[in-house]
């Protein structure tokens, strides 16, 4: 129910590590433990409807899921934290979930991101 827009990502901001960019994912750089958390930011759209977030792994299919309903047209929705094995090569990517009938734009700034910290 509802569309799935996939969100591009096309920035990296890494503090430590050498995680990049695949087709508008997050590459996974070297097998292990991560903790993952997303938000995404929504300036006009999804309206008297929900609004939601998804991150898919494209070796482990839905890691997060969230949803809440939404009727001001703008906001922000995000996921906790949460601890995966990922393996080398696997690339995360970042959806916002809306409404069949709505529209969205997603403010692509700080606020609409996937958040990763390698722990093992």
């Amino acid at each position: 129910d509802g569309q799935k827009v996939k969100l591009p990502l096309d920035t990296v901001d890494t503090t430590y590590g050498s995680t990049g960019l695949s087709n508008g994912g997050i590459l996974i750089p070297k097998n292990g433990y991560y903790l993952v958390s997303a938000q995404v930011m929504v300036s006009d759209g999804a309206t008297g409807a929900y609004l939601g977030l998804q991150v898919d792994s494209t070796n482990l299919g839905v890691l997060m899921d969230a949803y809440t309903g939404f009727s001001k047209g703008y906001g922000t929705i995000s996921c906790s934290p949460s601890l995966f094995f990922l393996e080398e090569g696997d690339i995360l990517y970042l959806y916002a979930r809306i409404g069949a009938t709505d529209q969205i734009t997603y403010t692509g700034n700080s606020r609409t991101k996937i958040t990763l910290l390698q722990v093992s």
